[in-house]
């Protein structure tokens, strides 16, 4: 029995994929990231599966991270979905998409704790993206979404000019 589970498990794995994978993480693994001294530039962007302009923008992240491939760029994307929605909505859209760019699901309940522990300045609208660099002691955000030539000039300029 044992061995015949193993293999239809086996066999939907080779006809579905894996899909794209995601890390749970709390606060505290943001917060490290956002204080590191790191000379990579990091991108983290908070979305949802519910938020269009979020969803829209995604693809920009994903052309980006390819064209800085060979520079120190790094991009997280923080999905900030209800903890009861993963399976149902996070994981279709992430095996649909097949993003490249690392992604977390926040594992915290309170936004009202958690938003102005990342930036003071947030109101909670999503999309957020936090640019961080820390070796220059950069740290830049921007609430609302990009198009993909405001999102470029973004990361050229600290990595051009930092």
């Amino acid at each position: 029995m044992t061995k015949l589970f193993f293999t239809l498990m086996l066999g939907f794995f080779l006809i579905n994929g894996f899909g794209q994978s995601f890390r749970t993480v709390k606060l505290n693994e943001i917060k490290d990231l956002i204080e590191s001294k790191n000379d990579s530039l990091y991108i983290i962007n908070f979305w949802a599966t519910w938020c269009l302009p979020c969803v829209k923008e995604i693809p920009y992240f994903e052309e980006l991270g390819k064209k800085y491939k060979n520079q120190k760029l790094n991009i997280i994307l923080v999905n900030l979905d209800f903890k009861k929605d993963i399976d149902s909505k996070l994981v279709p859209f992430l095996e649909i998409q097949k993003l490249k760019s690392t992604i977390w699901f926040l594992d915290e309940s309170n936004p009202n704790s958690f938003i102005p522990k990342i930036e003071e300045n947030w109101s909670g609208a999503i999309p957020f993206t936090l640019f961080i660099k820390g070796s220059s002691g950069i740290k830049r955000w921007h609430e609302g979404s990009f198009n993909l030539n405001s999102l470029d000039d973004q990361i050229s300029n600290i990595l051009l000019n930092h």
